[in-house]
């Protein structure tokens, strides 16, 4: 009677290298997923403005900001259009 070749109970180095690159492709991807959430919601963090108008209200609006020429680090919102603000400018300080 005849005896079977033993099976290999470990791993060849070329199986370890395509694991370790499946994991390392699936970890980048979940990198990246996430770096582009993160933009996106900085990116709609820039555009909502927390507004303090008369001390007792506080306003939440969709505006674009966009930096002031004169300082860096302010943030100046033009409310020229809008009739509820009594301000028709207002500059914020960048957080």
């Amino acid at each position: 009677m005849s005896r079977a070749a033993p099976v290999s109970q470990g791993f060849t180095l070329a199986e370890v290298i395509i694991a370790a690159g499946l994991l390392a492709s699936v970890w980048i991807s979940l990198v990246a997923l996430q770096l582009e959430a993160l933009r996106s919601s900085e990116a709609a963090l820039d555009q909502i403005a927390l507004i303090d108008a008369d001390a007792d209200r506080v306003l939440l609006r969709q505006t674009p900001l966009r930096p002031s020429d004169s300082q860096q680090g302010r943030w100046r919102i033009d409310y020229s259009d809008d009739e509820n603000l009594p301000l028709e400018r207002l500059e914020l300080w960048q957080r």
